[in-house]
């Protein structure tokens, strides 16, 4: 995290949702699952929502974004019950992937709970296998993030 230490910790993230928290009656805490669930309808939230990328104008198109990979970071546990907020942004891209980079954060303390890298790939429907990522959507992305995605260069 960058700035400065007052700095809340989703501040670097353009799109930001408050999770209304679980009832406690459901769980001790959150259990591993219902985090990588919280990611999950953040990152949905996010193309739709943020980015305007709707599953139906892809499917229209014939593609697909379908995940390669996710990684998560489990740093503590929370219990149901406390206020959190999960935050999603486009990092780094090649010319096939869109890494995002994700977060969920207890809201009082700022205390980060799940953080996590997800790998996406751009497909076509009928046949399988990646397709470059079109100009087109990058432009969303970049749009909605105010700047150029960083490329990487593959290893």
């Amino acid at each position: 995290m960058t700035g400065s230490s007052s700095e809340l910790p989703w501040c670097r993230y353009r799109f930001v949702k408050d999770v209304a928290p679980l009832d406690p009656s459901h769980g001790i805490h959150l259990h591993n699952l219902a985090i990588a669930e919280l990611l999950f309808d953040a990152r949905n939230a996010y193309l739709t929502e943020g980015v305007g990328v709707t599953w139906e104008s892809l499917l229209r198109s014939g593609r697909s974004l379908v995940m390669r990979r996710l990684e998560i970071d489990f740093e503590r546990e929370v219990r149901a019950g406390i206020p959190l907020k999960v935050g999603i942004r486009a990092a780094t891209r090649t010319r096939r992937t869109l890494t995002f980079s994700e977060a969920v954060w207890r809201v009082d303390p700022p205390l980060a709970i799940a953080v996590a890298r997800s790998v996406h790939l751009l497909v076509l429907v009928d046949t399988p296998g990646a397709i470059e990522l079109p100009d087109e959507i990058v432009a969303r992305f970049e749009a909605f993030e105010d700047q150029p995605l960083t490329i990487e260069l593959r290893r």
